[in-house]
C-alpha cells in the first residue's frame, strides 16, 4: 500500500514538531530519573535506620561500674595447685580440683569447684542483712542450713551452707557497696560443711587466705 505524498513528505512543520518531542523527551526522562533516584534514596535511608535501630536493641548496655573489668582486674587469689582455671569475663570465675567431674545436668559427680562472682548491683544493706535477706534458701532444705561470720585477710565474710540440687557453702563479703560471692560446690558425699573441709579444707582455706582486693577496688 502507498502512502499518500503528504504523509511522507519531511516538512518545515514535521521537523520542528520532531525536534520539540526530542527535548520534551530528555526532559521528561530528567524528571522521571531525578524522581527514582530520590525514592531509592529514601529507601537507602530507612534501611539504615532500621539497621541502626536493631543494633541499638541488641547491643546489652553496659554500666560505667562494669566496664569491661574481669574478676582478675579487680580482686587478687592463689590458684590452687593442679586445679584449672575458666574465666567467663566479668560473670564469674570459676576453679575446679583436678579430680572434677560432672554430668550433662549439670551435677557434679566428683571433686569441688570454686565459683567467684560479683552480685552487680550496690545496695545499702549490711552484710548480714543481704544474706538475711536476699540469699534465699528453698524451705524444703533449711535444715541442711549452717552459718558462720569468719574474716579473711581482713575482710569480714559471712559463710552459709545448705544443700539444694547439690551442695554449696557460700561466701559472702562486700566491697564498695557491691556483694561478692564465692560458692564451693562438692560431689555428692559432701553433705555438710564439715565434710567438704575434711576433704578439701587445707586448699580451700589456703585459697580463702590468698584473696585481696586491688588497690582502688
Amino acid at each position: 500500500m502507498k502512502l499518500p505524498k503528504e504523509l511522507t513528505t519531511v516538512t518545515p512543520i514535521s521537523k520542528l514538531l520532531a525536534l520539540v518531542i526530542f527535548f520534551v523527551s530528555l526532559f521528561v526522562a530528567f524528571i522521571l530519573g531525578m524522581q527514582y533516584q530520590q525514592v531509592i534514596g529514601m529507601a537507602e535511608e530507612q534501611l539504615l535506620n532500621m539497621q541502626s535501630i536493631a543494633v541499638t536493641q541488641q547491643k546489652p548496655s553496659i554500666s560505667p561500674d562494669q566496664n569491661d573489668r574481669t574478676i582478675d582486674d579487680i580482686i587478687m587469689y592463689m590458684v590452687p595447685s593442679g586445679w584449672t582455671k575458666t574465666d567467663a569475663g566479668n560473670a564469674y570465675t570459676s576453679l575446679r580440683s583436678h579430680d572434677f567431674s560432672e554430668n550433662v545436668v549439670p551435677a557434679i559427680t566428683n571433686g569441688v569447684e570454686i565459683r567467684i562472682l560479683q552480685n552487680g548491683r550496690v545496695t545499702n544493706k549490711t552484710l548480714g542483712q543481704f544474706v538475711a535477706e536476699d540469699v534465699h534458701v528453698p524451705d524444703a532444705t533449711k535444715h541442711t542450713i549452717s552459718q558462720e561470720t569468719l574474716v579473711f585477710n581482713g575482710i569480714p565474710v559471712i559463710r552459709k551452707f545448705f544443700c539444694w540440687e547439690g551442695c554449696y557453702d557460700g561466701y559472702y563479703f562486700k566491697s564498695n557497696g557491691k556483694i561478692w560471692q564465692l560458692d564451693i560446690a562438692c560431689e555428692p558425699g559432701c553433705g555438710s560443711h564439715e565434710k567438704i573441709m575434711a576433704k578439701y579444707g587445707t586448699v580451700i582455706n589456703k585459697f580463702l587466705q590468698s584473696i585481696m582486693f586491688k588497690q582502688g577496688q
